[in-house]
């Protein structure tokens, strides 16, 4: 988490130091709770922190009232610390996931740089519908954004600043991806992936993609690795997405373990999508990360797979009650299924 640079507080709000050390918590929090016969403030601690961030949450929770701040100079970057602080007390509560939570904060910096030190109570429409121009990814990223700015502005309404409007409902972010738009790569470009493995740059990852039906970030963060039983434990985003058993094709097999077990190079997905894409301009194909999967879950049905070994590949809910209850397909299962599929 980056560091929050700190400010002056309200008088009588209390205060937050660092202290010295190498502590899992360095910062400690006092509150205010009047003077004593002396005149002398007294100063009850109330937690410790990781972090200022944290820490100013946690103080505005003691408080349990507005932070008495020079709102007129509010900028949107310590807006954006003052909501993310509240937001971790849902994460401590189960009520939000860390993934999630650390997306927001990654998803601020990427895409809101423009805007950072602007005073929030000056943006306007335009200043929010920049950010999403000028934003690479789709609908999903977008969204999130969205979410930012809506957090945003409910935390402005929390302190009382005097906004009545709530910008972003004017802004545009596009259209959900239809699903219908992925094109599955075809027989002969995955045999052109195949003759141009050594000479562009992540052709490797887009095959294990392929042979997988992964998500691509699903992808970049395997979870377990059991090369000798050809499978490793992999997935997010739904309850039957998560964690779950996912077979290595055969003629993947070495890729994949000079990938993620001979290698200790990571990549993360911003890195993958940009050199997935210079790999389709180069090979002058048309396609997005996400027709992979597309590719995988065509051609496992072309090649007449099990349909419940399929949903458990990729990590689709079994709705029929009598096999998600009653029926289970162990790891060797998965990889002898998935070794079916031949292109």
């Amino acid at each position: 988490m980056a560091k929050y640079k700190s400010r002056k507080l309200p008088n009588r709000y209390g205060t937050i130091s660092k202290l010295s050390g190498n502590r899992r918590k360095p910062y400690i929090i006092k509150g205010f709770e009047g003077y004593d016969d002396d005149g002398k403030i007294i100063r009850p601690i109330i937690g410790y922190a990781i972090d200022y961030t944290e820490a100013l949450g946690i103080l505005s929770n003691y408080n349990k009232e507005p932070y008495d701040l020079d709102y007129a100079n509010l900028s949107t970057k310590d807006l954006f610390n003052l909501w993310y602080a509240d937001l971790y007390n849902k994460v401590k509560s189960k009520k939000l996931g860390e993934k999630r939570y650390k997306g927001y904060k990654s998803t601020f910096d990427k895409y809101f740089k423009t805007i950072h030190n602007q005073k929030y109570i000056l943006l306007k429409t335009n200043d929010m519908q920049k950010c999403f121009d000028e934003c690479i990814h789709g609908f999903s990223t977008k969204t999130n954004m969205k979410i930012i700015f809506n957090g945003l502005f409910e935390k402005s309404q929390d302190l009382e600043m005097p906004i009545k409007k709530n910008f972003v409902e004017n802004c545009y972010i596009g259209e959900k991806e239809d699903s219908e738009k992925h094109i599955p790569f075809s027989t002969q470009e995955i045999k052109k992936l195949w003759n141009n493995i050594d000479n562009t740059e992540n052709i490797d990852l887009i095959l294990i993609n392929i042979y997988t039906g992964c998500r691509p970030n699903e992808l970049l963060e395997p979870n377990e690795i059991h090369f000798e039983e050809r499978y490793f434990i992999g997935g997010s985003k739904t309850e039957a997405g998560r964690n779950r058993i996912i077979p290595i094709h055969e003629k993947i097999a070495n890729l994949f373990k000079k990938r993620f077990i001979d290698s200790e190079i990571n990549i993360n997905y911003r890195k993958y999508y940009k050199s997935f894409l210079a790999a389709m301009n180069k090979l002058e194909m048309n396609h997005t990360p996400y027709d992979c999967r597309h590719t995988f879950a065509t051609e496992a049905d072309n090649s007449k797979l099990n349909d419940l070994c399929i949903k458990l590949i990729m990590g689709h809910s079994v709705q029929d009650i009598t096999k998600g209850v009653y029926t289970h397909k162990t790891p060797q299962q998965l990889v002898e299924e998935v070794n079916k599929i031949d292109f």
